[in-house]
C-alpha cells in the first residue's frame, strides 16, 4: 500500500476544515432549536453590541438569544439560548472566555463563550423588570422594575438580599454602570446614570420636564439631578457613560449632543448633530471620536479639553436608523446595526465596509405560504423603542421572501407607505388608512395602488380592516352601529360597500370574517 505523501494529507485536512466551517456557517438555522423544529428563520431583534476584550468576536443580545460573530468576517460562531425573556444586557468576563447576559425579567446566565454551553444561572427572573445593566467587571447586575425601585445584584453572591434604592418616581428610559467595583465600597462606588422621561396627565400635558440622574448605589446619594435639559423638554434619544466615569454624553429629539459634569452637573460642550436625532451612541476614549447619527454615522473628534468637537468623517451605508453601535478594543473597527436587522463592520482607517451581517428581524406579525413554491413570506415589525421620535415612519413592517431550501431571505420590501391597517392573509397587499379618511390598497412589490375605498371621514369608521381567508372579502365596522363588507372583485369599479350590516352603536369592534366571506 502506497503512503500518501505528507503534503497531500495537510492539504486534505485543510479542505476538510473549510468544508466543515463552511457547512457550520450554513447550518446556524438549525443550533439550538425546539424539539420539532426544523429551521430558524431570523435571528432575532437586535438590543446590544459588544466587542470581547480580544477584540476577536462579538456578541449581539436580542430579542431570545445572544449571537456569537467573528470580529475578522462576521461568521457565526455560537448561540447561547436559554432565556424565556429579551435578552436586554451582556457583558464578556475579563478574560473573554465567559459570557454574562441578563434578560427582562431580571434573569442572569454565565456561557461558555467557545461551547455556547450554559455555566449556571445567577439570578431568577421575575416578571417586573423594566431594565437592566451589567456592570463592565460582571460583579453587579442592576434591575429597575415597574415598582420604581432599583435592585443591585451581587453575582459572586446571588443568594444575598440586592441592595435597593427607591428614588424613582418616573419611568427609566437608559441605564448603565461605572466600572469601579461596588464591593470595594470606595468614595467613588459603582454609579447607575438615568434618564427619565416626561410623566404626562390624563389630558396628555406633561407636568414634569426630563430629568437625568445619576445615583451612588452605595451611598444611595443623588450626585447629579438635572431637573431641565435645555430644550423644549426634549426626549433624550441615546446616553453613554464614559469611561472617565464623570461624564456622561446625551443625544437628544432635538438633535443635540451634549457631555454632562457629573461632578459639577453642568454641560461641557454641546453641538448639533448636523440635523440628525441619534438612537445609539459609541465612544473610543484613546483617540477621542464619538460616533453619533440616524442613518449616516458621523464621527466627531473631542478636544483633550472635552470642550470642543470637530466631524472627522460620515459613513454611509445604513438604509434604517442605527439603533446599536460599539468600537473594537483597538478603536480600529466600528460596529452598528439598524433597526431593519443590518450590522455593518466600519473601517475606521479607510471608511469603508468590512462587512455586513443581515437576518436579525423584529417580531412576526405574519405568516403565508406561497401559492407556487417552496417559499414563504413573513411580516416582521421593526424595533420601535424610539418610535417618540420626529422620525416616525409607517408603522415599521417589512416583508420578507424565504426561500425554504436554505432557510435564507430572497428579498425584503419595507413597508413606509403610511399608517398600515392591514395585510392581506396572502401578505402581497397592504391596506393604507390616509388622512383624508381614504383606504388605499397596494401591491408590496410594486408599490403601486390597486384600488381605493372612498367616501367615508377618518373618524367615522375603524381603521382596521379584516380580511377573509380567501382574500375575497374585507370588512370593517363604523361606529354609528354598522358593519360595512365589500367584495375585492367590485374595488376596481365602486366604493360602494357589498353589504351594510345594521347593528347597535354597542356592537364593539368586528375581529374576524369567516373563511370564506359569508
Amino acid at each position: 500500500m502506497k503512503k500518501i505523501p505528507i503534503f497531500i494529507k495537510i492539504t486534505i485536512m485543510l479542505l476538510v476544515w473549510q468544508l466543515a466551517s463552511i457547512c457550520i456557517a450554513q447550518n446556524f438555522t438549525q443550533w439550538n432549536l425546539p424539539e420539532g423544529a426544523k429551521a430558524r428563520l431570523g435571528k432575532g431583534r437586535i438590543n446590544e453590541i459588544i466587542f470581547s476584550p480580544d477584540g476577536t468576536k462579538f456578541a449581539v443580545a436580542t430579542s431570545f438569544a445572544v449571537w456569537i460573530y467573528s470580529a475578522e468576517n462576521g461568521k457565526e460562531l455560537a448561540l447561547l439560548n436559554g432565556h424565556k425573556a429579551t435578552v436586554e444586557s451582556i457583558v464578556f468576563t475579563p478574560d473573554g472566555k465567559s459570557l454574562m447576559s441578563a434578560d427582562s425579567s431580571g434573569e442572569t446566565r454565565l456561557w461558555n463563550v467557545s461551547t455556547g454551553e450554559q455555566l449556571s444561572i445567577l439570578t431568577q427572573g421575575n416578571d417586573l423588570v423594566d431594565k437592566v445593566a451589567l456592570s463592565e467587571d460582571s460583579n453587579e447586575l442592576v434591575t429597575v422594575s415597574k415598582d420604581d425601585k432599583f435592585r443591585i445584584w451581587d453575582l459572586k453572591n446571588p443568594n444575598t438580599v440586592p441592595l435597593v434604592i427607591d428614588d424613582t418616581p418616573r419611568s427609566v428610559n437608559f441605564l448603565e454602570f461605572s466600572t469601579v467595583n461596588l464591593l470595594e465600597l470606595s468614595t467613588d462606588a459603582e454609579i447607575i446614570a438615568v434618564t427619565e422621561l416626561p410623566f404626562h396627565s390624563q389630558d396628555g400635558k406633561a407636568v414634569e420636564n426630563v430629568r437625568l440622574q445619576v445615583l451612588n448605589t452605595y451611598t444611595k446619594n443623588i450626585l447629579m439631578n438635572i431637573m431641565h435639559i435645555p430644550g423644549l423638554s426634549p426626549y433624550i434619544t441615546a446616553m453613554k457613560l464614559l469611561p472617565d466615569e464623570n461624564t456622561i454624553v446625551t443625544a437628544d429629539e432635538y438633535r443635540q449632543i451634549q457631555f454632562w459634569n457629573i461632578a459639577t452637573g453642568t454641560t461641557s460642550l454641546t453641538y448639533d448633530d448636523a440635523r440628525s436625532v441619534s438612537i445609539s451612541l459609541a465612544y473610543a476614549p484613546k483617540k477621542r471620536i464619538l460616533a453619533s447619527g440616524k442613518m449616516n454615522i458621523r464621527l466627531w473628534e473631542i478636544s483633550p479639553d472635552g470642550k470642543k468637537s470637530s466631524l472627522n468623517r460620515t459613513l454611509k451605508g445604513h438604509e434604517n436608523i442605527v439603533i446599536a453601535s460599539a468600537f473594537s478594543p483597538d478603536e480600529n473597527t466600528l460596529l452598528t446595526a439598524s433597526d431593519d436587522g443590518v450590522v455593518i463592520a466600519w473601517d475606521l482607517k479607510t471608511g469603508n465596509q468590512r462587512f455586513d451581517i443581515s437576518g436579525h428581524l423584529g417580531i412576526t406579525l405574519r405568516l403565508a405560504y406561497s401559492d407556487s413554491s417552496n417559499t414563504i413570506l413573513s411580516e416582521n415589525q421593526r424595533t420601535s423603542s424610539w418610535m417618540a421620535l420626529d422620525t416616525w415612519i409607517a408603522w415599521d413592517t417589512q416583508i420578507h421572501h424565504w426561500d425554504l431550501n436554505t432557510n435564507r431571505i430572497l428579498s425584503t420590501e419595507k413597508l413606509e407607505f403610511g399608517r398600515i391597517s392591514q395585510i392581506s392573509p396572502d401578505c402581497r397587499t397592504v391596506v393604507v388608512s390616509k388622512k383624508n379618511g381614504d383606504f388605499e390598497f397596494l401591491n408590496i412589490e410594486s408599490k403601486k395602488r390597486l384600488y381605493t375605498i372612498r367616501g367615508f371621514e377618518m373618524d367615522k369608521i375603524c381603521r382596521e380592516i379584516t380580511f377573509s381567508l380567501d382574500k375575497q372579502t374585507l370588512a370593517t365596522n363604523g361606529f354609528d352601529g354598522k358593519l360595512y363588507v365589500w367584495k375585492v372583485s367590485d374595488l376596481d369599479r365602486t366604493s360602494k360597500p357589498w353589504k351594510t350590516l345594521s347593528l347597535t352603536a354597542e356592537q364593539g369592534l368586528m375581529k374576524a370574517l369567516s373563511a370564506d366571506g359569508s
